[in-house]
């Protein structure tokens, strides 16, 4: 087991865990054709040194045509063999390549969905994401790297060891003096490229952002509309500048280390040269031995080159990258929970929260029951904290200090299954509309009746020219689709939220793009559904709080009242002046609480 342990904190072994087990066939054929080729480098420099000696000998009159012939038949067969390994091997890699970039990305995926939501709160998860996805083929292109050395370039180094070892052991310098130096400056380049894509990952973020905030589909209106392109252009700019500067450093590092080890295989390889020119003039050596070691040098040194500069050099820049891929795939994920929601009463006690990387809590010191069957409404300024007490109550966070319990279980105990909840910044989904309500409850059978009833009590209407295909109209012009308006969006979120079978529902600020006398209709038919459910409804338009039980009025984190609405007007000074200063759109409109 110890020795496990000390495997799995080795990069490599880590990563050739994870991807040779997609396809161990697949993954072993490819090094198979590459050591192959590999060994074939050996043969193909002793036919050279025949071929160099032959002719030396034919020239003599020792060796004939036909030998001749023979030897550079060998070495065509020889060269067509290892060019067929190479391209098999090559052509298995690049398909391996694909399928496993596709499962190391659902991987990410499925990590990303386990995550506590309260991580998406913090820049530096976000940060964690992006590099994660940037990690994932620099791993698998760092994995290629090392197996193909070890199963392709160091079969080749070998034999050609092997080889000047039989000849004069002292030319085994070869390898010393021309390769180590380079392998060096690698090492170097890994770390200071380590450093630098942690510099350059939030930097990167934000140029992704800005250059979505100045033309990306979603905002390019506003932005023309505003004239803040050339603003936007000139944050992108900056920070562009920033990332260039920080990797013009980092290069001109890499480049001096590279230099000074170049500089040094340069003596060693002129060394080697001096070395084989002092042998063959004392005959320790033929001229064959010295024309096919001499070509042989130079093949060598371009395979190495390859092997560690364009493709260990390469992974090096972007070690960091790897390193932070392992990082987020090893964070903390989110508790299983046991058990599905229960009907019950909701206890919070002494309830405070405080997002990630804030020195101030969003709530502080909230007590409160709300019992089974309960209608709330929460209501307060903008940035007063009603919707991050609503995240609380549905398990979406858990407190910072204090609790929030059902029935006795704790939210980090309880699997919100059977909740339902319509976001203030509802997700606007480019499919259809009737997967727009179905994906709220995609793992049960579709059921178009219920679809349809959702929809209508959202208050939407099939008409021909809003939705030409009815349920089956594509929701964007991206995809040949329609664009509708805020409003719809929003109904259709509403309809979301219906259709999902719930014992605990959240709207949160439902109606915000709705004309208060459509808002009227859908509260009342809201009013019906939740007839025998626990309900919250956070909302800045004070008419639809009649209906509610309780209201909870909030400021600054910190709950300033709760009781009905008729107590609240008699006894809350702030909910009395937020009532009368919306009165007006409410004064002929009657919620009847059923």
């Amino acid at each position: 087991m110890k020795n496990k342990n000390i495997f799995d904190k080795i990069l490599f072994i880590r990563l050739l865990r994870k991807i040779s087990k997609i396809s161990r066939l697949h993954f072993w054929g490819i090094y198979i054709t590459f050591i192959l080729s590999g060994l074939m480098y050996g043969v193909t420099i002793k036919v050279k040194q025949l071929i160099f000696d032959g002719a030396v000998s034919y020239t003599n009159g020792d060796k004939t045509i036909g030998y001749m012939l023979a030897v550079l038949l060998v070495l065509f067969f020889s060269e067509i063999l290892t060019i067929i390994l190479n391209y098999t091997g090559n052509f298995l890699g690049e398909n391996y390549d694909i399928k496993a970039t596709s499962v190391l990305n659902q991987e990410v995926h499925i990590k990303i969905n386990r995550l506590p939501n309260i991580y998406f709160e913090d820049s530096n998860l976000l940060d964690s994401i992006e590099k994660s996805y940037e990690g994932i083929s620099t791993a698998i292109a760092f994995v290629n790297s090392l197996m193909d050395m070890i199963f392709m370039y160091l079969p080749a180094v070998l034999v050609f060891a092997v080889y000047l070892l039989t000849i004069k052991p002292i030319l085994i310098l070869v390898l010393i003096f021309i390769f180590i130096p380079i392998i060096y400056a690698q090492f170097i380049k890994a770390r200071i490229h380590g450093k630098l894509e942690d510099e350059i990952a939030p930097l990167r973020r934000k140029c992704k952002y800005y250059a979505n905030a100045a033309v990306g589909k979603e905002s390019f209106k506003e932005t023309r509309v505003l004239g803040s392109f050339t603003y936007l252009k000139n944050l992108y700019i900056d920070v562009l500048d920033t990332m260039q500067k920080l990797k013009l450093k980092a290069e001109i590092k890499n480049n001096l280390y590279e230099l000074s080890a170049r500089f040094m295989s340069l003596l060693g390889y002129l060394g080697i040269l001096f070395i084989l020119f002092n042998l063959l003039m004392k005959k320790e050596i033929s001229i064959g031995m010295f024309a096919a070691i001499f070509s042989s040098i130079d093949e060598m040194y371009s395979l190495i080159e390859e092997a560690i500069v364009s493709r260990l050099g390469n992974y090096a820049m972007h070690y960091g990258k790897i390193e932070n891929y392992f990082n987020f795939m090893n964070l903390d994920e989110e508790n299983k929970r046991s058990s599905h929601i229960i009907n019950g009463n909701i206890l919070l006690e002494n309830v405070s929260f405080a997002y990630p990387n804030s020195s101030t809590n969003a709530l502080n010191n909230i007590s409160l029951i709300l019992n089974e069957g309960e209608k709330l409404a929460i209501v307060g300024e903008n940035g007063s904290g009603k919707t991050t007490l609503a995240k609380l109550l549905t398990g979406l966070y858990t407190p910072t200090s204090g609790s929030i319990k059902w029935n006795g279980y704790t939210t980090d105990e309880i699997c919100f299954k059977d909740i339902s909840y319509v976001f203030q910044n509802f997700q606007k989904y480019k499919m259809t509309l009737f997967e727009n309500i179905w994906i709220s409850e995609s793992d049960k059978k579709n059921n178009n009746e219920k679809i349809g009833q959702s929809l209508s009590d959202a208050g939407i209407i099939i008409d021909s020219e809003t939705y030409p295909e009815g349920i089956s109209t594509m929701l964007s012009k991206e995809f040949d689709g329609v664009d509708i308006s805020g409003g719809q969006w929003q109904k259709i979120a509403i309809a979301r939220g219906f259709y999902r079978s719930s014992k605990f529902i959240v709207l949160d600020e439902p109606t915000s793009a709705i004309d208060p006398i459509e808002e009227e209709v859908i509260y009342k038919r809201f009013q019906n559904l939740i007839r025998n459910k626990t309900a919250v409804i956070i909302t800045h338009r004070l008419g639809a709080v009649r209906f509610a039980d309780n209201v909870l009025v909030m400021n600054k984190g910190k709950v300033i009242g709760f009781g009905s609405h008729d107590y609240l007007l008699e006894n809350n000074e702030e909910y009395k002046n937020m009532w009368i200063a919306q009165a007006g759109h409410y004064a002929d409109k009657v919620y009847e609480k059923k």
